[in-house]
Order: C-alpha cells, then sequence, then structure tokens
C-alpha cells in the first residue's frame, strides 16, 4: 500500500522513502512502547505474593484416606487455601515449597501430601515405645492454576493442634 502511494503520487524518490520509513518507524516504537507495558503489567502481577500456613484448629482424630482439615490459618497470602477444606488452590502457576509437619499420638502414623490425585510426598513417625511422635517433610514442586495441593491420613490416630501443619510459598 505504502509502494503504491509512492507509484501514485510520483514523488522525489529520497523525499517519499524517506518519510515512509520514519512514519514506520514512528509506528515501531508506538508498538513496542504497547507491548513494553504490557510486559511490565504482567511482570508485577507474577510477583503477587503467594504463602500459606495452616494448622489443624484442635486436636483430630483420623481415619484411613481421611482429607486433614488444616483449617485454623495463620498466614494466606494470596488467598490459596481454602479455609472450608483446608485444600490449597494454586491460583498462579509456578515452582512452590510445600512442607508438612505433624505431632501424632500413635507408636507409628504417616500422612500422604497428594498434587491433584497424584501422591509427592510422604510424611511417617515411627519412634519405637513412644506414644508421642513428630514426623516432617517438604517438597519443591511445579504447580499451575488450580491445581490442588491437600494432605491426607495413612491409618488411625490423633494429630495434635499446635505441632502439626501445612505450610506452601511460591519460590
Amino acid at each position: 500500500m505504502i509502494i503504491e502511494k509512492y507509484n501514485e503520487n510520483h514523488v522525489s524518490d529520497n523525499f517519499t522513502l524517506s518519510t515512509i520509513l520514519q512514519n514506520m518507524s514512528i509506528e515501531y516504537n508506538r508498538q513496542f512502547r504497547v507491548l513494553q507495558r504490557f510486559a511490565e503489567n504482567m511482570t508485577i502481577k507474577s510477583k503477587q505474593k503467594i504463602a500459606f500456613t495452616a494448622r489443624i484448629p484442635g486436636d483430630l482424630s483420623l481415619i484411613s484416606s481421611q482429607i486433614v482439615k488444616f483449617t485454623s490459618v495463620i498466614t494466606n497470602e494470596g488467598e490459596g487455601l481454602n479455609v472450608s477444606d483446608g485444600v490449597f488452590y494454586c491460583p498462579e502457576p509456578g515452582l512452590y515449597y510445600v512442607f508438612v509437619s505433624i505431632m501424632v499420638s500413635s507408636k507409628s502414623a504417616y500422612i500422604r501430601t497428594f498434587k491433584n490425585n497424584d501422591m509427592i510426598m510422604f510424611v511417617r513417625t515411627n519412634a519405637g515405645n513412644s506414644n508421642l511422635n513428630v514426623g516432617s517433610n517438604a517438597v519443591i514442586i511445579q504447580l499451575d492454576k488450580d491445581d490442588k495441593l491437600f494432605v491426607k491420613s495413612g491409618g488411625t490416630f490423633m494429630l495434635f493442634r499446635y505441632e502439626s501443619f501445612f505450610t506452601g510459598f511460591k519460590i
């Protein structure tokens, strides 16, 4: 279209080519600034703080395969932890650090942490003759938006309120 205008107007080669290049440069710079602002906005949004820590609301007797409801929230930046079911629903994709710690009134107990329906971490307590045992584990995992993280019991035992936590944050 620009070349056709040039041919139609029969204006001097140097003036027309210079004008065309100048107009193209102006438009290119305008489009570049628009894209640059868009990229800056995306960067700001992706720096949203996402972190959660919750514990169980009271000592909790569990049965096998029961979802542990960590609903007593200490921190919930980014609002990913659902306070009604204790499940973390990932608000933003990225790399996350996840930590689970438990204290149980049993000689041996275990819990499992799941990403959606896949087990990603296992915590086992086993201290011989003691009836109070602790265990913890951590994992770094890639999460997509709306992935779910939750913890399930591996047997029948009691978790203690102040010593059992579910924590995670975006790295």
